[in-house]
């Protein structure tokens, strides 16, 4: 089953996915919201 990135709403598949809080993206999706930097997955924060 192909999942999709809930940045840019494009399949993302195993090959190139990276998970994290439950989700897949790609690994150039994955990213700070406030200052752009790339993330690895369980690098992040939430709320605010």
């Amino acid at each position: 089953m192909v999942g999709y990135c809930p940045i840019c709403g494009k399949p993302v598949y195993f090959g190139e996915k990276k998970r994290s809080l439950g989700r897949d993206y790609h690994p150039l999706c994955l990213k700070c919201q406030q200052c752009q930097r790339q993330l690895t997955p369980g690098q992040h924060a939430e709320g605010w």
